[in-house]
C-alpha cells in the first residue's frame, strides 16, 4: 500500500516577551518539521527569535508573517511561491532585508513596519508581473526607495525628509481612475526630496485638470525631479504644467526620453 504524500498548510506560533533561550531548539524543530511537510503559510510572533536559515529556503511558502522577531539573512532567499511577506516590529539590517525581499519573484503583498531599523538603509524592490502591489513601510531611517509597480499600488511610506525614491510606474494606458491612483501613488511619497520617475509614455504623466482640481499637489516637499520616459515628448508645455502641479516646490527638473 503507498503512503499518501502529506503537507501542512499552515503553522502558527507565537512566544511571549519571556520567551526562553533554552526554548530556541524546540522552535527550531517545529519549523524544520513544518519545512518538510511543505507547509504553505507560517506565522510567527515574539519573543526576540532569531528565524533560522533553513526557513529563507521553503520553496512551499505562500504567506510569510513575523512580528516582533530577528532576522538574519546574509545570502538571497529563496521564496519562489511567496505572495505575502509581513514583518512587524522585526529586528533586521539593510541588507539582510534586500536579500530576503529579492527571492521573492512573484510577491504580491509587501508589508514592512518597522520604526528603527538601527541604521540608514536602501531598499529597492521591483516587480515586474501585473500585480496588486502593497506596501506599508515605517522607516525613519530609510535613505533610499526604488520601486517598480502600477499607479493602482496601494503604497505607504513614513520615512526621512532625506528620502531619495525612485519610481517606475509601468502603465502605458490612462483613465481617470489611474490618474487618480498615480496622484494617490504619488502623494504617499511626499516625503521625498529627491525622485527619478520612469514611465512608459509622457500621457501618463499629464494629470487632467478635472483630477487636479479635485486633488492636492501630491508631492510638495520634492525638489529635484528626474524624469525618464520610454518614447518620444509631442506635449511639452502640457507636460511642464502637470508635473509643476504635482511638485509646486521643485527647483530642478531633468528630462530624458528615449
Amino acid at each position: 500500500m503507498r503512503v499518501p504524500k502529506t503537507s501542512i498548510t499552515s503553522f502558527k506560533r507565537e512566544m511571549s516577551s519571556s520567551f526562553p533561550s533554552s526554548a530556541t531548539r524546540q522552535i527550531d524543530d517545529w519549523l524544520s518539521f513544518v519545512v518538510r511537510m511543505k507547509v504553505k503559510e507560517l506565522d510567527l510572533y515574539g519573543g526576540g527569535y532569531c528565524l533560522p536559515q533553513f526557513v529563507l529556503s521553503a520553496s512551499s511558502l505562500t504567506v510569510l508573517k513575523l512580528r516582533n522577531m530577528k532576522l538574519e539573512a546574509p545570502s538571497p532567499s529563496n521564496f519562489p511561491s511567496l505572495k505575502v511577506l509581513s514583518l512587524s516590529d522585526v529586528e533586521v539590517y539593510s541588507k539582510s532585508l534586500q536579500n530576503l525581499v529579492s527571492g521573492c519573484p512573484i510577491i504580491e503583498d509587501l508589508h514592512l513596519e518597522k520604526y528603527n531599523f538601527g541604521a540608514p538603509i536602501s531598499l529597492r524592490v521591483s516587480f515586474w508581473d501585473h500585480i496588486l502591489f502593497e506596501a506599508d513601510l515605517r522607516t525613519p531611517n530609510l535613505v533610499f526607495l526604488h520601486l517598480t509597480c502600477f499607479a493602482e499600488s496601494n503604497i505607504s511610506v513614513e520615512a526621512s525628509q532625506q528620502l531619495e525614491a525612485n519610481l517606475y510606474v509601468r502603465d502605458s494606458s490612462m483613465n481617470k481612475t489611474s490618474y487618480y491612483d498615480l496622484v494617490r501613488l504619488l502623494s504617499n511619497l511626499k516625503c521625498s526630496k529627491k525622485m527619478t520617475l520612469t514611465t512608459e509614455c509622457e500621457s501618463a504623466l499629464i494629470i487632467q485638470k478635472g483630477v487636479r482640481n479635485m486633488s492636492l499637489p501630491p508631492l510638495p516637499n520634492l525638489k529635484h525631479l528626474t524624469l525618464k520616459i520610454h518614447g518620444r515628448l509631442t506635449r511639452n508645455l502640457k507636460l511642464q504644467e502637470s508635473l509643476l502641479w504635482c511638485a509646486p516646490s521643485v527647483e530642478a527638473i531633468e528630462i530624458y526620453a528615449s
